[in-house]
């Protein structure tokens, strides 16, 4: 196989697993092919992830040593390697041992779903229901990862843990039928015989009311009374475990450079004072007699 082929044959092979890996994601991408699952958020699952990675970092070094790539295939090579490389300096900080904050965990999982998750035949409305029976696993895995995350000293700040809890609670509901997710049945396909329409109804209200609404209740009682006391109060990186190389890395994947924290202050600084004298310029030519928040706080107002 020419190398500009088995190039081809890897990212093709990495999108494959990075879909089936996240299988929510995958909804997302428009491929439907694990609309019945939820991801693996094992630490076990995330050791394999490393594993797997490795792997693919293995088969890229030898196709770029062994052929010749166009100049297109040369620079995705390049951009596919430190994709990889970032995959691994993640998967080292352990961040899945911090798995909830206000933007982010298992209480967004499933109601972000109703927007992708494709409910005009009765596969896909059965692959949702499954979809809510496998919640309980997802919930435990994410209990076991918080509660290492507590031995190991990683843990979110307080402050975010206390903006989240509000989203779990609210999925506790006494009524099935006003969850959230419930709302699902409105989707339901036209196509569908309307007794089979009842059926996966009834069946989604089973799953909403057995598998969901406990699973929220579980980690809603944990997090209140176990892991907030265990979540520090200083919101700063610095404050985990390593915490100034953690921050190093953080900023370079968020970056994508290869500064270092301090040098990409000095470059905030430096842009903050070009803009607030084009700023203190503006504030003069109309006459403005005040500090550049207050002409800010005039602007908005």
């Amino acid at each position: 196989m020419a190398a500009n082929e088995s190039l081809a044959q890897l990212f093709a092979d990495y999108w494959n697993y990075r879909m089936e890996r996240w299988p929510t994601s995958a909804t997302y991408n428009g491929d439907h092919r694990f609309d019945d699952r939820l991801h693996d958020v094992s630490i076990a699952a995330y050791q394999q992830d490393e594993a797997t990675i490795r792997g693919f970092l293995e088969r890229l070094e030898l196709i770029v040593n062994d052929a010749a790539l166009s100049p297109d295939d040369e620079l995705n090579a390049e951009l596919f390697e430190r994709e990889l490389k970032d995959d691994l300096e993640q998967l080292g900080l352990r961040d899945y041992l911090m798995p909830v904050s206000q933007q982010s965990g298992p209480q967004m999982v499933l109601p972000e779903l109703l927007n992708v998750h494709p409910f005009d035949t009765e596969k896909g409305c059965e692959d949702f229901i499954a979809r809510l029976k496998a919640f309980p696993r997802l919930i435990n895995q994410t209990i076991s990862n918080m509660q290492n995350g507590v031995t190991e000293k990683l843990v979110p700040a307080r402050v975010n843990v206390e903006k989240a809890l509000p989203q779990f609670r609210s999925q506790v509901v006494d009524t099935v039928e006003n969850h959230l997710l419930a709302s699902a049945a409105d989707q339901f396909g036209d196509s569908i015989p309307p007794a089979r329409r009842d059926e996966l109804r009834n069946e989604l209200l089973a799953a909403i009311r057995d598998h969901v609404i406990p699973g929220y209740k579980r980690i809603a009682a944990y997090m209140e009374q176990d892991y907030l006391p265990n979540c520090r109060t200083d919101v700063g990186l610095h404050a985990l475990p390593n915490g100034k190389e953690r921050y190093r890395t953080e900023a370079q994947h968020y970056t994508t450079t290869d500064l270092t924290p301090e040098a990409i202050t000095e470059i905030g600084k430096r842009e903050l004072a070009r803009v607030h004298e084009q700023m203190q310029a503006v504030m003069d030519q109309v006459g403005f007699d005040g500090t550049i928040p207050e002409f800010a706080d005039s602007l908005r107002n």
